[in-house]
């Protein structure tokens, strides 16, 4: 129950970071929050969080429990990579409302096609989420390679690429931005996962490498971190 409560609290601090880096701009540039894409958004995550943090207390708590916890010790590169990924997801996310009522650097899709366009390259990376911890327990937000006896998994999406984790990132936003009606925002979303989440990848594949039985013979095997056989 202290791991589905933690879980429920992660879920909901996410949603205001979400709401607060798209509706603050929003209400800077244009005096109200009446932006009823955005708020179909934030309310499309609602339940998405919540079922994420049903399923993983019922069939992986030990899961949820590492990713909801703090971040601990950890290498200076390795918190010097992660505050880079940090920066580019808030940067990014306040982008699209500048882009939105503001910029618009970019022509968008017509209104259904961007909707349903988005909702489906969305739902893609949710579901590539969902393949990741159900496939992989040890799917932590830090590489913690001394806890829980881990091994090196290279099954479902591992094994066509060693960080399925990090492909959702760029499918999540080009969807977000599609249907966000960010065109900007969709089109940086794949070289913005490639630049700044490299670091954090290259840091985890050092370790694993060091720390984890097999796991070099797993990066001879799956060659590709992101785009099965492209990179």
């Amino acid at each position: 129950m202290a791991v589905f409560l933690r879980g429920l609290v992660g879920s909901a601090v996410a949603i205001l970071f979400y709401t607060v880096l798209l509706f603050a701009p929003t209400w800077y540039l244009t005096g109200s929050f009446d932006w009823p894409r955005g708020w179909e958004f934030i309310l499309l995550l609602i339940p998405l969080y919540v079922i994420a943090t049903v399923w993983l207390s019922w069939t992986d708590p030990a899961l949820l429990r590492d990713r909801t916890s703090l971040a601990g010790k950890q290498p200076l590169a390795d918190k010097f990579a992660t505050a880079l990924l940090v920066v580019f997801i808030v940067a990014w996310f306040l982008l699209i409302p500048w882009d939105v009522h503001r910029l618009q650097l970019l022509p968008v899709l017509p209104d259904k096609i961007g909707y349903w366009v988005g909702i489906a390259v969305f739902l893609s990376g949710c579901f590539l989420v969902w393949q990741t911890m159900r496939t992989n327990t040890f799917a932590a937000n830090i590489v913690k390679t001394h806890e829980r006896e881990q091994y090196v998994v290279d099954t479902g999406p591992y094994a066509y690429i060693r960080h399925p984790m990090y492909t959702s990132v760029f499918l999540l936003f080009t969807g977000i931005g599609l249907f966000l009606e960010s065109s900007t925002a969709a089109l940086i979303a794949l070289p913005g996962t490639i630049i700044f989440f490299l670091p954090r990848m290259l840091i985890e594949e050092r370790k694993l490498k060091a720390d984890l039985e097999g796991y070099a013979d797993y990066m001879a095997r799956v060659r590709a971190r992101l785009i099965p056989g492209i990179f």
